[in-house]
């Protein structure tokens, strides 16, 4: 093995293990946002939101492109009519958002299916998702002779 390959390796996995792996300039020239909703209104609310921040930040998102989606506070993840979710819908569907943060999965849609609806939507619009702290998925570009 080459010494250049040797150093390509290590940096990879470095970076792997700050909790930056590689996301694509374009998608952190878009907006990441912090989407906040809790089924009754409490105390944690805030302490989330800056966690949410902060995670945006570790994943290398500046703070003039990070939004906080709150509009859900007191509300059932069961329903569909919640004005914060359907506004992160169409900021995602128009390819306006490079990553969203979550506290977990529960947090965006407790409804499987509009869950699902949810997760492909940003798939198709290249929108990394961390819940947890760790990414769901975030989308990488093709390489060259990669599928």
């Amino acid at each position: 093995m080459s010494g250049s390959r040797r150093r390509h390796r290590t940096s990879h996995r470095a970076r792997l293990r700050s909790g930056q792996p590689e996301i694509p300039v374009k998608s952190r020239a878009k907006l990441a946002l912090a989407y906040v909703r809790t089924s009754t209104p409490n105390k944690s609310v805030a302490a989330q939101q800056r966690a949410l921040t902060a995670r945006a930040r570790e994943w290398g998102w500046p703070k003039s492109r990070i939004r906080i989606l709150d509009e859900d506070l007191g509300q059932s993840g069961l329903s569909t009519r919640r004005a914060g979710f359907k506004k992160l819908r169409a900021l995602v569907r128009g390819g306006l958002v490079g990553l969203i943060v979550a506290a977990d999965l529960t947090r965006l849609s407790r409804d499987p299916t509009q869950l699902a609806a949810f997760l492909k939507e940003a798939r198709r619009t290249r929108t990394g998702i961390v819940v947890n702290g760790r990414p769901l998925f975030l989308n990488r570009q093709k390489r060259e002779g990669t599928q």
